[in-house]
Formats: structure tokens, sequence, C-alpha cells
């Protein structure tokens, strides 16, 4: 006989349970990471070379160099992309849900050797004397976009602008030169700046690159090409469609097989 208290109590926690699976659902659903087949996107095969005649392509340095790249890719704020390592000289970059190609590519490829050169052109600071996470991209006192830099060594910094007190010291992106400000005082903080950038977006994705670090490779694109995520979508959706097919025609065998328990069966699953 069956115990229509216990079988209301039982529909009531599966009614509770059901009501929060489909009022968290939606939002869970849509913070899921989809990948490159259900999202679109485009994909890249660079060729690695080294930067000089000294130096050699090894399994460390495309290591190095496929690193580097993660690390620019999430300046762009891409979630999970998929960068591997093939052969001995090649890196494929798949990048999902990317509309921007050409920014992309910009961030991605950009070697950033960030230096800091005398009058003569001799180099007396470099990108990895910069703090981690130590460039910033802000809006000064008049509300243009400037990049603040953070050095390591505060020092260091100081017996530079102490030695060039009065004379240029020119900012240079690999071998672009950026700004070229006076010194006109010793700088004791360990901070200095770069103007001169069109957009405040422009300004933090240099900031970005060069917080990522500049790549210890030369990268050559070899080939590329856009993703879309019909086929994707069309197997999920077929999926979906075959999964609900296959639970209805099991519930409706517990059901005419086992009757009640077979009902009980069919919600507690």
């Amino acid at each position: 006989m069956v115990n229509w208290r216990n079988a209301g109590a039982l529909f009531l926690t599966i009614f509770i349970i059901l009501f929060f699976a489909v009022a968290t659902g939606t939002k869970i659903a849509k913070h899921t990471t989809l990948g490159l087949d259900l999202r679109g996107g485009f994909e890249i095969l660079y060729e690695i070379s080294p930067l000089s005649e000294k130096q050699q392509v090894t399994k460390r340095t495309l290591s190095d160099a496929a690193k580097a790249l993660n690390n620019r890719v999430n300046a762009l704020g891409i979630a999970e992309p998929d960068i591997q390592v093939e052969g001995e000289n090649r890196i494929r970059v798949r990048l999902a849900g990317v509309t921007d190609q050409k920014k992309a590519r910009d961030v991605i490829g950009k070697p950033a050797n960030l230096t800091f050169r005398d009058s003569k052109g001799n180099i007396v600071m470099n990108g990895n004397d910069l703090a981690e996470k130590g460039a910033n991209g802000v809006f000064d006192q008049m509300q243009l976009p400037i990049i603040v830099l953070h050095f390591k060594d505060p020092k260091k910094f100081a017996n530079v602008t102490k030695k060039y007190v009065g004379q240029r010291i020119a900012i240079f992106l690999d071998e672009k030169p950026l700004t070229a400000p006076t010194i006109r005082d010793i700088i004791v903080d360990g901070k200095a700046q770069i103007d001169g950038q069109d957009s405040i977006e422009e300004t933090k994705e240099l900031a970005a690159i060069l917080n990522a670090g500049a790549l210890p490779v030369k990268m050559k694109e070899v080939f590329s090409t856009s993703v879309g995520a019909k086929l994707g979508q069309e197997a999920l959706q077929n999926g979906v469609e075959a999964g609900i097919i296959g639970t209805i025609i099991v519930l409706l065998f517990m059901i005419v097989y086992y009757r009640m328990p077979g009902v009980i069966a069919c919600i507690t699953l």
C-alpha cells in the first residue's frame, strides 16, 4: 500500500530540487567556457626562428615562447586558449570567440623588447628591469593616456637618472622610438612614464604586452584560418536531442514494466 505522506514528501523534495536546478541552470550555462568548435574563432600556426645566430631553438626555447604567448593571450581576456608546440620549430595557437583577428595578431606577434637608450644609442635599462606587472595604462593629470613603469631596483634607476640629468633618455619598443623625455631630476622611487599613445585602450594593450614580457624568439606566421561554430553547434544539438530521446525511452520502459516502483525510480533518477 502506498504511503501518500512519504510520497508527498518525496514529490515536494523533487519539486524543490527541480526549481533550484531551473533557476540556476541558465546562469551556470552562460558562464560555461566553450571551445573553438562551439564558439568559433581562429587559429594561427607560427614558425619559430632564433633571435640571433648564437641562439638555437630548443625544446626549452619553444616552451618559453609558448608561455609568453599564453601570457599575451590572457592579456586579451581570452579564456582557455589552446597553445601547442608542434614539431621542432612550430607553435599552433587556437583562440575561441575572437572577433578582432587583427588586434589578436598584433598582440600575440609583437616582440615587445623594451629598452632605454642614451643619446649615443647605448642601452642603459631594458624590459627585464621592470617589476612584475610593472606597466600600467592610466590617465595623467591632463587626462591623457600614459604608461606608468615600476622598476625592480629603484636604486639602479636612480643611478641612471643621476648620470643622465639634463639629457634625454629614449624609450624604444623593439626599434621603434616611443618617447624621449629629458631627465630633469633624479628619480628615486623607481617610476617612469611613457606618453604619446592615442587612446587608453592602446595604452593598456601596450602595458599588457610589456607585462607579458618579450618573446624569446622570432615568429613567422605560416598559416591561419577562421573556424566557424556551425558544425560544433549542430553536433551539440544532435547530442542533446539524442540524450532526451534516450532518457524518455528508459523512463517509459521503467514505468510500464515496474509500474509504481518504476515511477518512483524515474522521479529519483
